[in-house]
């Protein structure tokens, strides 16, 4: 018989020791804690045939369902039976817990890797459309806008005042060609 839930003759039955730990008995957990903890681990490792930390964490919310709803029971055959009950419960839910982790895992990592492929996608139609529109520019213009966004120079270093404005207003139209190509509503897309 587990220690702490033994008939009346001997100490306190399962009744008893069902409702002071439903009431909070801080000793009445502990006698059955220790009666019990070593039995529920083995169950828990036959149940899931995962490693000791997996089956103590489900052990420990066996305990924790212990605490919460222990209905009051009448023979220890029946705490038995309930404590298994729980422990098997306890590790299929954490089971699959791990496989709904894994899958939505799996799924962020499958989502990345198509979004950064489409990315890439999109992004070589842009530069490929962007080379096209500097190509049929004019080659000085051309060449002081790509030396403005390659080089990051400003303005001034690249232009005096009236070419400045020329490299100003080809911006402004590549911007605006950019946003009608590829459907831009705002932003800056590829310029």
């Amino acid at each position: 018989m587990a220690r702490g839930v033994q008939d009346s003759q001997q100490g306190p039955t399962t009744a008893v020791s069902c409702r002071a730990i439903r009431a909070g008995d801080a000793a009445a957990f502990t006698r059955l804690y220790e009666a019990t903890f070593d039995r529920l681990l083995a169950r828990a490792k036959r149940c899931t045939k995962r490693d000791e930390q997996f089956c103590l964490d489900v052990v420990q919310e066996v305990f924790v369902k212990v605490i919460k709803r222990l209905p009051i029971l009448e023979s220890e055959a029946a705490l038995h039976a309930w404590l298994d009950r729980a422990t098997v419960t306890t590790a299929y839910d954490a089971l699959r817990r791990d496989i709904r982790r894994a899958r939505r895992e799996e799924g962020r990592v499958e989502g990345d890797a198509a979004r950064a492929a489409s990315s890439d996608v999109e992004t070589k139609e842009q530069l490929d459309w962007l080379a096209r529109e500097l190509a049929e520019m004019d080659a000085g213009v051309a060449r002081r806008v790509m030396a403005r966004h390659r080089d990051g120079k400003a303005m001034e270093d690249l232009t005096s005042g009236s070419a400045r404005g020329r490299v100003y207003r080809a911006m402004e139209a590549l911007r605006e060609r950019a946003r009608r190509a590829f459907n831009e509503t705002g932003g800056r897309g590829v310029l």
